[in-house]
């Protein structure tokens, strides 16, 4: 039986606290920086419905592109 991660907080055993979040990302688009090989960006309307104010998109790339894409 398999058993599930413990996740206890930061590796350090300490707590994270901060008083400003300072917000590096660039805007996604597909002229944003590449590596070399790695997939392009790329955007796809999903759904549009002018009178309910409704837009959706799908976008899809790699997770290094531009300033990376990830989670706090």
């Amino acid at each position: 039986m398999a058993t599930q991660p413990q996740n206890d907080g930061p590796a350090f055993g300490g707590s994270i606290s901060f008083s400003k979040v300072v917000d590096l990302s660039w805007p996604v688009h597909p002229g944003i920086p590449q590596w070399p090989g790695d997939p392009v960006v790329e955007f796809e309307t999903v759904a549009d419905i002018e009178e309910d104010g409704y837009f959706l998109r799908r976008f899809s790339m790699g997770e290094h592109s531009g300033t990376h894409l990830s989670a706090p």
